[in-house]
């Protein structure tokens, strides 16, 4: 299975993280597909066209390279276009029942992605109803509290060794 790594801006912008990833990567062996680098939306208005080409790098190297939080922040569709992204994450703000235009948006963002042959996932997931909708919006991914809250280490290697 995958490892999702959430890098902050902070952290991509400092000198060593390209040779401090590498380095973790090499010390435990772990395939470059099997990990997936998520960076927030909010972050991409800021990198500089060096960390763009270290993120290219990267997904050339075979991470995939994942928005995190999309359309939390200023959403940029030509951000899509300068990075060759493998999945959106849709915010959760997405499922608030109280947002009335919440399937229009979240089915409008499924149809981009898969135009740009791109994963979707959605964040928040509570409740059945939520899958419900996700389902019949073609939006097959998601995570969130309905399937697990956040468990400790040890038992994450018990429920997962055992299945």
């Amino acid at each position: 299975f995958s490892i999702s790594v959430n890098f902050s801006r902070i952290t991509i912008h400092h000198r060593s993280f390209y040779t401090d990833f590498h380095t973790i990567i090499e010390k435990y062996k772990i395939p470059s597909h099997c990990i997936e680098i998520e960076i927030t939306e909010s972050a991409f208005n800021e990198l500089s066209s060096t960390i763009i080409k270290m993120l290219i790098n990267l997904k050339n190297e075979g991470f995939n390279i994942l928005i995190d939080d999309f359309g939390s922040g200023y959403s940029s569709l030509n951000l899509l276009n300068t990075l060759e992204l493998d999945e959106i994450k849709i915010d959760r703000i997405f499922l608030n029942p109280e947002n009335a235009k919440r399937e229009q948006i979240i089915g409008l963002i499924v149809d981009i992605a898969e135009a740009l042959n791109m994963k979707v996932i959605c964040e928040g997931i509570e409740t059945k109803e939520d899958i419900e909708m996700l389902d019949k919006l073609n939006c097959k991914r998601g995570q969130g509290f309905y399937f697990s809250k956040p468990i400790p280490c040890n038992e994450f290697i018990k429920k997962f060794k055992q299945s």
